[in-house]
């Protein structure tokens, strides 16, 4: 699983959306993540992965999951053994280039004053995986490598401004 690019000092979070209109309501939930993170390639499949890859997230992440499977058969119960199993513990985000292509995944870029965000939504199950980058820099090396060209402008109050190549981002 080889990384493409790695970014610090990064945040992320889930959420689960609706379409109203011609916008996409968000509402966050579980964990905010704060750490390194990786865009990754899998050898044995054509998906990519977006997801926190530092050293304090994997490992308190293994930990979760084995203490989570342990409490599971500890306590006779396959049911919460199987959900710790696949539980998300690195606040990840998986897509293929076709999913992109047929739209039933979206990858975009926004901007809003002085925060960078890399947007990641699945119309399949209607959540997604927001991350926050820390510059400008670190936000158009990876609209490069995820074959993002426009970013989205928001004011103040989270309302699009404009839609505008990535070069123009600040």
């Amino acid at each position: 699983m080889p990384y493409i690019i790695t970014s610090e000092n990064c945040i992320g979070r889930h959420f689960k959306f609706i379409e109203q209109g011609n916008e996409l309501l968000t509402e966050g939930y579980g964990k905010q993540y704060r750490g390194t993170l990786a865009l990754q390639t899998f050898e044995n499949r054509d998906y990519k992965r977006i997801t926190f890859a530092d050293g304090k997230n994997v490992y308190g992440g293994l930990f979760k999951k084995l203490f989570g499977i342990g409490k599971a058969v500890a306590d006779n119960n396959p049911i919460k053994g199987y959900q710790a199993g696949n539980a998300d513990y690195l606040c990840h985000f998986d897509f293929s280039d076709a999913e992109v292509r047929s739209k039933k995944k979206l990858l975009k870029i926004q901007f809003q004053i002085f925060i960078y965000m890399l947007i990641c939504y699945d119309f399949s199950i209607y959540e997604g995986t927001a991350y926050i980058l820390d510059n400008s820099d670190q936000t158009k090396n990876w609209a490069k490598q995820l074959g993002i060209h426009t970013f989205e402008e928001l004011d103040d109050n989270g309302f699009l401004v404009q839609v505008k190549p990535i070069n123009y981002l600040k």
